[in-house]
């Protein structure tokens, strides 16, 4: 949900490998990497406006 507003249905295994919006995309790339070597290098999406 966005502004309380549904932006993405999908099943669970689709959603994290096609996420679909740029929101989604966002979300998923907050999620902390336990690895500190390869959470560091990894890239996260920044979602500019609304």
């Amino acid at each position: 949900m966005y502004l309380g507003r549904i932006v993405e249905i999908a099943d669970r295994d689709d959603l994290f490998k096609i996420p679909r919006t740029p929101y989604t995309k966002a979300l998923l790339s907050a999620i902390p990497e336990p690895n500190p070597e390869t959470g560091a290098t990894r890239q996260r999406a920044i979602r500019t406006g609304r």
